[in-house]
């Protein structure tokens, strides 16, 4: 069953990613198609009382302005006296790096990457695309917007042929996968085995709410509702002396209950979950739960994004720990399993850590809850289907879970309850230009096979 659950987390998480991306790609388009002006530019902001959010709330004759406008002056003052284009701009994101109040931009040196008028404040843009003249290099400002002071590199027109390639992340040393026994639990005590014979059937049931939210630096955050029902066959095929098992999947039905903030995506997605119907996967796993082969067979037609994430999502489970220990355990007993995932063309190498509780044993019934924490590591990944050059870097990312499961070690039945959150950074260079995103996720579900 776990084969459900990962398989639409990790969809999910490609799905929305590759929205937010396929959506900047279509903005570029439109601006190039109608002939829309790029300029490149950075900036030193200088905020009264160095807060670029509550700078609106304060009054236009606050002394703060005038504090704040001076301190640019001199900034800009110390830029113009560097007589060297060249030099000036490395000293530029020096200032920014040490000064600039946008912490974001300042932290890449001041540079905001290409833009068009309408993506600025006008007080901003207006000198920018106004300039008559302008050479890369000449410094603007300061001018005054809602946030604060600005002062400003020109760095020319168009896209940056030699612009900042995309930076080699450190990452950690993975942990060692495996599973421990911290409590064996009170007495009376068994070892948990599953033990499905060979022809047990299930209609598994599975409901998932997700709310995201996507902010890309310089956008409208993308908040979307997502509302799915899916309906699988699950057949244990075959078992082995030694207790291995086949277990195949097959999606009979995928319903969109609920579908807000997709805007013109709305049609395509709910056409990319109805080609999903039909998709089938096995598992072949031991009495401990441990999953020891397992593979996937795609229908026709399925977008080539979710059947690579699919084929990965069930790969996956064969790195997985055994999901009880072979210690004899009782009501009460807990247990720590890790699970490390390699990195992939589609996602980073990432860690989880899962604690397992078991609440109640009634003959073949099983009780447990579970808290789960994940770690994402940084690294490169590649979305089919972007434009060409699009490049991806995954900044990390975090997820916590907590779920309620009742199982039937001698059948298929089940009856599962999950929510979770998770935070996914990442930065898109998409035409030349540097898009930052943020995605939040929570995720309700529901799962019950009978």
């Amino acid at each position: 069953m776990r084969v459900v659950v990962r398989s639409w987390a990790w969809v999910m998480v490609v799905g929305l990613a590759l929205l937010a991306s396929a959506g900047l790609a279509a903005g570029v388009a439109a601006q190039e198609a109608d002939g829309s002006r790029l300029v490149r530019a950075a900036h030193i902001l200088v905020s009264p009382r160095d807060d670029p959010g509550g700078a609106q709330d304060l009054e236009t004759d606050d002394p703060a302005w005038l504090t704040a406008e001076s301190e640019a002056l001199v900034i800009a003052a110390e830029l113009r006296a560097v007589a060297d284009p060249g030099d000036r701009a490395t000293h530029f994101a020096e200032l920014a790096r040490e000064l600039s109040d946008d912490t974001v931009s300042g932290a890449q040196g001041g540079d905001l990457g290409a833009f068009e008028r309408e993506m600025m404040v006008p007080e901003f843009a207006d000198p920018i695309f106004d300039g008559v003249g302008l050479v890369p290099g000449d410094v603007l400002g300061p001018v005054r917007s809602d946030f604060g002071w600005h002062v400003i590199l020109y760095q020319g027109e168009g896209l940056d042929p030699a612009a900042t390639p995309m930076p080699e992340p450190e990452v950690t040393p993975a942990a060692t996968p495996g599973l421990t026994l911290d409590d064996a639990g009170v007495a009376p005590r068994s070892v948990l085995v599953l033990a499905p014979p060979a022809g047990s059937t299930a209609t598994l049931t599975f409901t998932a709410t997700d709310d995201t939210s996507i902010t890309i630096e310089g956008l409208a955050p993308m908040d979307t509702r997502t509302v799915i029902t899916m309906t699988w066959h699950a057949a244990v095929t075959d078992v082995s002396p030694d207790g291995t098992a086949r277990t195949e999947l097959t999606l009979a039905d995928v319903s969109v209950d609920e579908l807000e903030g997709m805007g013109i995506a709305e049609d395509a997605f709910r056409e990319q979950m109805a080609g999903m119907v039909g998709l089938s996967g096995w598992t072949v796993t031991n009495a401990s739960g441990m999953a020891v082969d397992s593979g996937v067979d795609l229908p026709d037609g399925l977008d080539p994004v979710l059947g690579k994430a699919f084929a990965r999502t069930i790969s996956a489970f064969t790195e997985a720990p055994a999901s009880f220990p072979e210690a004899p355990v009782g009501v009460g007993a807990a247990w720590i399993s890790v699970a490390v995932s390699p990195a992939t063309e589609l996602a980073t190498a990432s860690i989880s850590e899962v604690t397992t509780t078991v609440t109640a044993i009634d003959g073949s019934l099983v009780s447990m809850t579970a808290t789960a924490t994940s770690t994402s590591e940084p690294g490169p990944v590649t979305y089919p289907g972007l434009p060409e050059g699009t490049q991806v870097l995954m900044l990390g990312g975090e997820g916590t879970s907590e779920s309620t499961t009742t199982m039937d070690l001698t059948s298929l039945r089940m009856t599962s309850a999950v929510r979770s959150e998770s935070t996914t950074r990442m930065v898109i260079w998409l035409n030349g230009q540097r898009y930052p995103m943020d995605t939040v996720t929570a995720v309700e579900m529901t799962i019950s096979a009978e």
